[in-house]
């Protein structure tokens, strides 16, 4: 149901969020969901999948991009007479206080970089 979900509900996303729903499902979703049918879909397997990012140290901002996408993906399913309700839409995701890395701008990088390359000079 992803890739359908994929193909037909994000079609008009753009380029980088496409990609990222790719990932998602080719890490995250599929690996753990793959091969469980829509109608044996419980609570459980999502929050088992919100459990284990948690321990492995994701940022709650990207558990919450990647349960998020899988509530979609059930939406469609119930939308489309699959599924009569959405088992994943009331699963939690825990507050983990680990924030999104985010790149340093190029001019606070550049001064980063001479400082690095200053400190080796004079350790010479």
């Amino acid at each position: 149901m992803g890739a359908i979900w994929l193909a037909e509900y994000k079609r008009a996303v753009s380029v980088t969020c496409r990609k990222r729903y790719e990932v998602i499902l080719r890490t995250h979703l599929n690996p753990e969901l793959g091969t469980i049918l829509l109608r044996e879909l419980k609570p459980l397997h999502i929050k088992k999948i919100i459990n284990d990012l948690a321990e492995k140290g994701y940022a709650e901002k990207t558990i919450m991009e990647i349960k998020q996408a899988a509530v979609q993906i059930l939406d469609a399913a119930v939308e489309n007479d699959y599924l009569h309700r959405n088992v994943f839409a009331k699963a939690k995701v825990p507050k983990t206080g680990r924030t999104e890395r985010r790149p340093i701008p190029g001019r606070q990088s550049n001064c980063i970089h001479i400082v690095q390359v200053f400190r080796w000079n004079t350790t010479l």
